[in-house]
């Protein structure tokens, strides 16, 4: 798999080791909105498996797009952001909180949508069947699994340029992968590119973007932030 690990045994240790002493960044940006993810991990046949929704095409926002299980952090229903993420898994992919086993948490991701993500991993504790998920049809088309091994193999992300509506332009991180089953073929990009990155950077210490690449500084993302503000206030 890689010559860093003999086996699947060692791939789900290193990674679990990993992400329970890392120390994420948990930076709070209250002009941001809270949202949460959870990476999660399932083992099947041997192999070990990172699960990604294909956002439904009827959503007003990022319709469409690979993102995780996950959402808006709502007070009204979460203790917590890990609370956020469990209660938006259960609701889009039909997984029990009760059959998930928490790892951590990696750094936040401030975007420029507005929100301030706070990434979970986690791992299915059963063995997973296909009839084990129910997705909520309003907010996701289908579920696609994504070996690690593809992921640990894949050579550096693609960087490609992105515009916001002011003219801005920034790079943002994007891979294709194609599911070896139904032959179809995904784009991961934007957020969910970078919260896979900076996942298989902490666990595995592999790098999949390049040393100049960058996010938006915290400065234009609020300065974004409040241009879009006062411009929805006329």
């Amino acid at each position: 798999m890689s010559k860093n690990f003999s086996d699947t045994s060692d791939l789900f240790l290193r990674i679990k080791n990993q992400i329970q002493k890392y120390k994420a960044n948990n930076m709070d940006f209250p002009y941001l909105t809270p949202a949460a993810v959870l990476i999660l991990i399932f083992k099947q046949k041997e192999d070990l498996f990172i699960i990604m929704t294909a956002r439904s095409k009827r959503l007003h926002h990022h319709n469409g797009e690979m993102s995780f299980p996950g959402g808006k952090f709502d007070k009204k229903k979460d203790f917590n952001f890990l609370e956020t993420a469990l209660r938006e898994t259960q609701e889009e992919i039909g997984i029990s909180p009760k059959n998930i086993e928490i790892w951590g948490k990696i750094d936040n991701l401030p975007t420029l949508t507005g929100y301030n993500i706070y990434p979970f991993v986690g791992f299915i504790k059963k063995n997973v069947q296909k009839g084990d998920f129910v997705l909520n049809q309003n907010e996701v088309d289908e579920i696609v699994n994504i070996p690690l091994k593809f992921l640990i193999h894949l050579p550096k992300f693609d960087e490609i340029p992105f515009k916001t509506h002011d003219g801005r332009e920034y790079y943002v991180l994007s891979f294709n992968f194609q599911d070896q089953n139904s032959g179809r073929e995904y784009n991961i990009w934007g957020a969910s590119a970078h919260i896979l990155a900076n996942f298989l950077k902490i666990t595995i210490d592999q790098q999949k973007y390049s040393t100049h690449y960058g996010r938006p500084k915290l400065s234009e993302i609020q300065e974004f932030f409040n241009s879009n503000r006062q411009k929805s206030n006329f």
